[in-house]
């Protein structure tokens, strides 16, 4: 028996009772995971390259190690909880295919008879185990060579995916936003994930089965986007979960665009054309000012209704002209705010709420129950932590990277590509800036600089910035801070964490809000209870 896991769950007897003894009790002869031969000389395949936590590589090596030795079988030992592991276990059973494991999640409630029961029920199951021992290499189809001449599919994740998908179509791809996620994604998704994995993993899961249904869906002619990353969050394994869900769904011939967000991500941009970087800059930095435009209106209009339709015209005409080029997009700018300054407001004073977080789950009004419109409702205005800024922040880990690594080329690369995409946003908000109470977005380094006292430049990640933005805001004013984040989140698990001593520091309301979607009775009373808080200390800074 090959037991799997990290050492202070798989080595450690009191964490796994022991499980190494009981083992021997039954006649069996445990491995540790350390243990099995040729391990470091093994070479990193399809199924390790994407894989970037460490003792992921190492168990999944120990996978396949197992799967090809007859008499070698796995016991994977986990932890409730582990966000690591709610991924590569899915890896781990597709390695495996064809030959049983035990998976033995411990936690303080973990009992000795119950891993007995459990050791012995595996030991029957596996004698008569027919076994296919040769592991089978992946063949699935890549976007970078079959993926021209297809339509790509890209998440609705928030109103930034339709100004993207028309700065795929001026590159000559043809692209469309799926549905918005609905009760059906959420069926879907649960069907084909083990509820472990982040929310946002199991609503991109959903809404792309939900498209593959459709009766139009030509699998010959379609591909999805999805951006990958290099860690330490889960998003990066998103795009290799959904490569084996769309596999086992018979559709391997269907491929996944995952440029990878680190010094690759421009690189794998550029398959689309030299322009398109460009182009989807403009796009997200656009749409980021006219939600805020629209944050900044809607909850004074007179007229209910009007902001969201000036809203709905405003992304519709920044798509088209992302889709010409963007060459009229700074005029179609100056017209936006002009429809936008004509909605009558009322003249009165509401306090404003920063909404910081996970990226996914703080833009997605699905995921987040509409949770901006709530806050709007409960008597707030929001400030909601632009999509740019993790782009922003991208570019300058990768190059302060290259500066550590002394890589003059892909230093002048990012240096390049910061200048012009500075330029670029400068630009933009130039048009918006006399009339946003918030201002210009501060450059990344000030982000970083502002959370420094809670939390290290070197854990890289959105915990950084949610602290950092939720500070920025704090400077600037606002009355609280709502940090919206999946359940089980991990980087948001340490945001949450540091909150509280911001909160004590700035003596602020502040709410962690963790969504799973499995109901939000709750989380509507909390935040009633978080207003309520918020209007009162809006009301003592005014008496002030």
């Amino acid at each position: 028996m090959v037991v799997i896991g990290r050492p202070y769950n798989s080595a450690d007897p009191g964490a796994n009772l022991n499980i190494h003894k009981k083992l021997i009790d039954l006649g069996v002869k445990p491995i540790p995971l350390d243990m099995l031969p040729m391990m470091e000389e093994m070479e990193a395949d399809e199924d390790l390259k994407d894989m970037y936590w460490g003792y992921g590589q190492k168990i999944l090596k120990a996978a396949k190690l197992t799967k090809n030795h007859d008499n070698f079988y796995g016991i994977y030992i986990t932890n409730f909880g582990c966000g690591p592991d709610s991924f590569i276990t899915h890896f781990f059973k597709d390695i495996l295919k064809g030959k049983p494991f035990l998976q033995l999640e411990i936690d303080e409630h973990s009992a000795d008879a119950g891993v007995v029961t459990r050791l012995e029920a595996f030991l029957d199951s596996i004698k008569n185990a027919r076994n296919r021992t040769k592991t089978l290499k992946r063949k699935s189809a890549k976007y970078s060579t079959h993926g021209k001449g297809r339509k790509i599919y890209i998440p609705p994740m928030c109103d930034h995916a339709f100004t993207l998908s028309s700065a795929f179509r001026a590159c000559g791809v043809e692209a469309e936003v799926m549905d918005e996620s609905d009760d059906t994604t959420v069926y879907w998704g649960r069907k084909f994930t083990t509820g472990k994995e982040c929310y946002p993993c199991i609503l991109t899961t959903g809404d792309m089965l939900k498209t593959i249904k459709k009766e139009d869906f030509d699998p010959e002619k379609s591909a999805f986007f999805m951006p990958s990353g290099s860690g330490p969050c889960r998003f990066g394994q998103y795009h290799r979960f959904h490569r084996l869900v769309l596999d086992e769904m018979g559709f391997d011939n269907v491929p996944i665009y995952a440029p990878n967000q680190d010094h690759r991500f421009y690189n794998e941009l550029n398959i689309l054309g030299s322009k398109f970087s460009r182009l989807a800059w403009r796009s997200v930095v656009a749409t980021d000012l006219i939600i805020k435009m629209l944050h900044e209106t809607r909850p004074f209009e007179i007229k209910t209704g009007e902001t969201d339709e000036v809203y709905r015209d405003a992304l519709e005409r920044i798509s088209r002209s992302i889709e010409k080029d963007g060459e009229d997009l700074f005029d179609v700018l100056n017209g936006i705010i002009d429809k936008f300054l004509a909605i009558k407001k009322k003249d009165e004073k509401r306090p404003i709420v920063g909404v910081v977080g996970e990226i996914y789950i703080r833009s997605n009004r699905f995921s987040n129950d509409e949770l901006i419109r709530k806050i709007e409702s409960f008597g707030g205005q929001v400030w909601l932590a632009p999509f740019a800024e993790w782009i922003s922040y991208v570019n300058y880990i990768h190059r302060m990277k290259n500066i550590r690594l002394d890589n003059m080329k892909n230093m002048l690369h990012f240096f390049l590509t910061e200048y012009i995409q500075k330029k670029d946003e400068h630009r933009i908000e130039e048009i918006f800036k006399n009339h946003l109470r918030y201002g210009a977005e501060p450059v990344i380094k000030s982000i970083i600089k502002k959370a420094s006292p809670y939390i290290h430049v070197s854990f890289e990640g959105e915990a950084i910035l949610s602290v950092g933005k939720s500070i920025d805001f704090l400077d600037k004013g606002v009355s609280g801070v709502v940090n919206a984040m999946p359940f089980t989140c991990m980087p948001g698990t340490i945001s949450g964490a540091l909150m509280k001593l911001v909160q004590k520091k700035y003596d602020t309301p502040i709410i962690n809000v963790a969504y799973d979607g499995q109901g939000t009775t709750n989380i509507t009373t909390r935040l009633e209870a978080f207003m309520y808080q918020v209007k009162e200390h809006f009301q003592k800074a005014s008496e002030a």
